[in-house]
């Protein structure tokens, strides 16, 4: 393990708060973390609480409960990809380098298509994109109708099915 940090994930089935995992999870020698993210996250608070105890805020893990209607045409995909685009944001403005997103959830009830595929915002989030030869693609952060992210150090990672 040369050269690796561990981290935990947090979660709300330990029964402690966030901010008291991440401190435990420091006391115990693991190097880093990461979290989910709500819009009512206090992930500034969690990035704090990382450079006070030396930890890598290592990611953020998107929302997933909507992914179906990002396939979708017309406001509930916007909305859907906006939430994306949100969260996104939320590791930039927080110097956490990855998101975590579920673009596709299963198959029952939806299928990939073209709107999905070509929202706008996932053109202009596709600009740099690199391929890895893993299940997972990186999307360098881009602008969604709001003030611009830094630059291409934060990525949100696709988890394919």
């Amino acid at each position: 393990m040369w050269k690796r940090k561990l981290c935990l994930a947090t979660s709300g089935q330990f029964a402690r708060p966030v901010e008291e995992q991440i401190r435990l999870f420091a006391a115990t020698g693991f190097e880093g973390f990461f979290t989910g993210w709500t819009p009512d996250e206090d992930i500034a608070h969690y990035a704090a609480i990382a450079r006070a105890e030396n930890m890598l805020y290592q990611s953020i893990h998107a929302p997933f409960t909507r992914m179906a209607e990002m396939w979708q045409d017309g406001e509930r995909g916007d909305g859907a990809l906006a939430e994306l685009i949100d969260c996104l944001r939320v590791c930039a403005d927080n110097a956490v380098p990855v998101m975590v997103a579920h673009a596709f959830i299963g198959f029952k009830d939806h299928a990939p298509t073209e709107i999905g595929v070509e929202q706008p915002a996932v053109k202009s989030a596709r600009a740099g994109t690199t391929s890895r030869p893993t299940a997972r693609r990186p999307f360098s952060a881009a602008a969604y109708n709001k003030k611009p992210i830094p630059d291409n150090r934060y990525r949100f990672f696709v988890q394919h099915p």
